[in-house]
Parts: C-alpha cells; sequence; structure tokens
C-alpha cells in the first residue's frame, strides 16, 4: 500500500512541477506579447498624431481660402450692382 501509495505522490509532485513550468511559460508568453502590443501601440499613437496634425493643416488652408474668397468677393465689388 505505501509503494503504491508513495508511487500516486510522486506522480502527483511530477504533474504539480509539470503545471508550474507551463504555467510560468505562459506567463512569459503574455508577457512577451503585451510588450509588442505596447510597442505597437505607441507607433500608432504617433502615426494618429501625425495625421492629426496634417489634417487640422489642411483645413486651416481650407478655411483661409474660403476666406481669402469672400473678401476678393467683398474688394471686387460684391454685391453692387453693375
Amino acid at each position: 500500500m505505501t509503494a503504491d501509495l508513495r508511487a500516486r505522490v510522486v506522480a502527483l509532485e511530477q504533474w504539480r512541477v509539470q503545471k508550474d513550468i507551463d504555467s510560468a511559460r505562459n506567463d512569459e508568453k503574455w508577457t512577451a506579447m503585451e510588450t509588442r502590443i505596447d510597442a505597437r501601440f505607441a507607433g500608432l499613437e504617433k502615426s494618429v498624431l501625425d495625421i492629426q496634425g496634417t489634417l487640422s493643416r489642411i483645413n486651416w488652408l481650407i478655411i483661409g481660402g474660403i476666406t481669402m474668397a469672400v473678401v476678393a468677393f467683398l474688394v471686387g465689388g460684391g454685391f453692387a450692382p453693375g
């Protein structure tokens, strides 16, 4: 009986050690994946900020162009009759 019990305990200890190793591997995989994701999102944030800056400049150019067209229209006589 004790030999059988001892064999079961040894098997359980080996199983527990293997599960601990598997858990540590999974933890390392998650840590590495989180690091890669953080690096990607940092790059995406920079890209989004660059795009926002460019769109802001384009909007100001459009607004400035419309303003200049209105001013040119008014200086050129506007709605004054002939």
